[in-house]
């Protein structure tokens, strides 16, 4: 969101929770230099409805999706290893993922490495960077993994791959991974994420596990 400025320029904003943006603003809100404030409210739009696209995957279960803006391509992966890519959600157009036909959990994009990442059965982990042409990586997992996790952190400029066995992979550009093994408890991971707000990697998964991790170590 954006808001006028005194001198008719513009500045971001963030907005905290749920809170919504009156048009009618005559003035900007006024704010100490060196501190962070924040407008609240809430938010009066409601979603009322879906449209229903057709895939190309038919029946197979569609797990994941990514969007890359530099390449204005959206990218799906699923089961038996399906993978289909589109400019609009009403166009998609099927490829092939260099999986076979072992399932694809997760994919995501990385506006720094400029490359998707995809992330499956069988620990593996593929790279792309126009989401048609995928290479097959080495995971470092030292067993067979289902990686459901994938998360890219600019801030430590570091990957991370997580999944059902107690340890995770990581990689500076998505090519060269290595491995970490959680040190106490064994953890099944389902999905993890980068927080830019708390600074902190934050996995969830199976017996109502969260764990966080500044810098996936």
């Amino acid at each position: 969101a954006q808001a006028a400025t005194l001198a008719g320029t513009t500045k971001k904003i963030r907005l905290v929770n749920s809170a919504t943006l009156s048009t009618s603003i005559t003035k900007p809100t006024e704010a100490t230099i060196g501190t962070t404030s924040y407008i609240t409210g809430s938010l009066t739009t409601t979603i009322t409805s879906f449209t229903s696209r057709t895939s190309t995957f038919g029946a197979d279960t569609v797990n994941a999706i990514a969007y890359s803006p530099k390449l204005g391509l959206f990218c799906i992966v699923g089961s038996t290893g399906k993978m289909a890519t589109a400019n609009t959600v009403d166009a998609w157009t099927s490829g092939t993922s260099s999986f076979g036909t072992t399932e694809i959990f997760s994919i995501i994009w990385s506006d720094e490495l400029e490359l998707f990442i995809a992330s499956g059965a069988a620990s593996k982990i593929a790279t792309s960077t126009d989401g048609i042409t995928w290479t097959q990586r080495t995971s470092s997992f030292s067993g067979i993994t289902n990686i459901k996790g994938l998360a890219w952190s600019k801030d430590n400029e570091l990957l991370i791959a997580m999944g059902d066995t107690n340890e995770l992979a990581y990689s500076s550009d998505g090519i060269t991974w290595l491995t970490r093994t959680f040190s106490d408890d064994y953890y099944v991971i389902n999905s993890v994420m980068w927080s830019e707000v708390t600074d902190l990697f934050i996995a969830v998964g199976n017996t109502g596990s969260i764990i966080t991790s500044p810098d996936g170590s």
